[in-house]
């Protein structure tokens, strides 16, 4: 089956663990989960309790071929039952 692409980017399917929370000073690491594909403009990642669409939150999580841990800053665009 063929779909029409809407990604500027292709995902890439991985499995990584991840930790995340509110993008705020004073926010402690909140949630964890799995990230299942990454690409320049996006990821998702599988968790069991979500932050509301429209949260700014901080991902944390390592890539294979990295030294240092990857910390990036995210927005919560939209979710469903795995995400």
């Amino acid at each position: 089956m063929s779909e029409a692409h809407f990604r500027r980017s292709v995902r890439e399917p991985v499995n990584l663990r991840v930790q995340f929370r509110r993008d705020a000073a004073d926010a402690e690491l909140e949630k964890a989960g799995r990230v299942r594909d990454l690409s320049m403009g996006g990821v998702f990642v599988a968790c069991s309790a979500c932050p509301a669409v429209g949260t700014a939150v901080r991902l944390y999580f390592s890539l294979p071929s990295a030294w240092d841990l990857v910390e990036l800053p995210a927005e919560v665009r939209w979710t469903n039952d795995e995400g």
